[in-house]
């Protein structure tokens, strides 16, 4: 299977139409959040117009700029992962919106505490199976997490969930300039930078592989 992977659109629209026509090929397109910049539900409804345009599944969670009438039309369109467990062609998906407390507010944030309480229990059921982590904030004291001054500024509890439930690929965003492909524990970790910057990143999984790498428009 062929991944799109995307994060921080921030309303760049003519970055995701200039995407749509590019790549072609994906089976499943993934987003981790920021489709807007601060903004709600019509503002989201121009990006999603651009996501049914690619015409393969999409599966999408909002990042800390978004508004709660993102995370709506998200729900309404049957692409909302967010605090839940999701199968797409065969493959399950869990998925945790927004982030942590930033230095400047935005409107979707959470407590590790809370991040710890929305994930709890959610990979019941697919012990032993290939399944993928879409997560807008990246795990603490990683290749994802490190903001421009260099400090570490990723979740502990995302961390730990993933060293405790090994999903085969994490998706995740936010920090734009920690656009990177590593491990992570026993998983592969995705930050495909921002799509505003023109940044994604393509993902072969499947068959006991997993394999990615950074492109730019």
């Amino acid at each position: 299977m062929k991944l799109l992977i995307i994060s921080d659109i921030h309303a760049s629209i003519d970055k995701l139409q200039k995407l749509s026509e590019k790549e072609r090929a994906a089976d499943l397109l993934l987003l981790a959040g920021d489709l807007t910049h601060f903004g709600g539900r019509k503002d989201a409804l121009s990006v999603v117009e651009i996501l049914r345009s690619f015409k393969i599944p999409v599966l999408a969670i909002h990042g800390n700029c978004d508004r709660p009438g993102v995370m709506d039309l998200l729900a309404e369109e049957g692409i909302f992962a967010h605090g839940k467990l999701v199968t797409v062609a065969g493959v399950p998906v869990i998925g945790l919106g927004g982030s942590l407390p930033a230095p400047i507010p935005t409107p979707s944030t959470y407590s590790e505490e809370e991040a710890a309480s929305e994930l709890e229990g959610l990979p019941d059921g697919i012990e032993g199976r290939e399944w993928i982590l879409l997560v807008h904030q990246p795990p603490a004291d990683s290749e994802a997490d490190r903001v421009a001054a260099g400090k570490h500024v990723g979740s502990t509890s995302v961390a730990e969930f993933i060293r405790n439930y090994r999903p085969s690929l994490v998706c995740t965003g936010h920090i734009h300039e920690s656009c990177s492909v590593s491990s992570f524990g026993e998983s592969l970790l995705v930050n495909p930078g921002s799509l505003k910057d023109g940044r994604y990143a393509v993902a072969d999984f499947g068959d006991g592989k997993v394999s990615a790498e950074l492109r730019h428009l």
